[in-house]
């Protein structure tokens, strides 16, 4: 899934319709949405049972997302690639890790 929406084309996920989300329209709200994804991605990888490493949870998440934006930057489907949004879903990594690191998980 998280290939899915971060390499599909940009037109095809763009709406003009006037759902709740539109409402929280600000400069830079698409690095909250990397963080968010990259957080729950770390944290689903960490509970999903296929990697004990703490290490690995936290370079798996990060190296997806740098390759990710490889691809968006190769495949030239109106994706460019941008280093905020490596520095965004590094952040969503560590932010995750830190939140199982004081909870004990």
């Amino acid at each position: 899934m998280l290939f899915t929406v971060t390499l599909l084309p940009v037109g095809v996920i763009q709406s003009e319709s006037n759902e709740w989300l539109m409402h929280f329209d600000f400069k830079n709200q698409d690095k909250v949405f990397h963080i968010l994804l990259f957080f729950g991605f770390a944290l689903l990888l960490r509970f999903s049972g296929f990697v004990q490493k703490n290490s690995l949870i936290i370079l798996l998440p990060i190296l997806t997302g740098i390759l990710i934006e490889i691809l968006q930057h190769l495949m030239g489907l109106g994706r460019t690639f941008d280093i905020y949004d490596i520095i965004s879903n590094s952040l969503g990594v560590l932010l995750a890790f830190c939140l199982l690191s004081v909870k004990n998980l």
